[in-house]
């Protein structure tokens, strides 16, 4: 399985040890329940600002189709960060992109603070 761990968490010391805290627990919480599964799980970490990478949408700034390729390998996302990232917030944009293309193409995703904040704002508004 391909994961994606994404971290929005601040850019600082706190941030850094928050975001290395959350991708130990989800790659702890894979080795528990996938302990007698050979087949290798494959973990890829990005911070907010490196989600261009795995983000497409038709008539934004994110139009690179090998990212839309790259999104496609992924078997499922997991995303925390600072709740004090609100959906509407410029910052943002690319994790509510994220969120809306997970929930299009309905991948395995857990969503904690501005990841579940934001699918609750898609719900909402459609993503707009």
């Amino acid at each position: 399985m391909r994961i994606l761990i994404v971290s929005a968490f601040h850019a600082n010391a706190q941030g850094d040890e928050q975001a290395e805290e959350f991708e130990n627990a989800i790659k702890g919480a894979y080795r528990r329940v996938y302990s007698c599964d050979t087949a290798r799980n494959e973990f890829i970490t990005a911070r907010l600002g490196d989600l261009w990478e795995y983000i497409y949408l038709a008539g934004t700034e994110f139009t690179d189709v090998a990212a839309q390729a790259k999104f496609d390998t992924l078997d499922a996302v997991c995303i925390d960060g600072s709740s004090a990232l609100m959906p509407w917030d410029e910052a943002a944009w690319p994790l509510v992109i994220l969120m809306k293309l997970c929930m299009v193409h309905r991948k395995y995703t857990l969503a904690a603070g501005p990841g579940n904040l934001c699918a609750a704002f898609i719900c909402a508004t459609g993503g707009r």
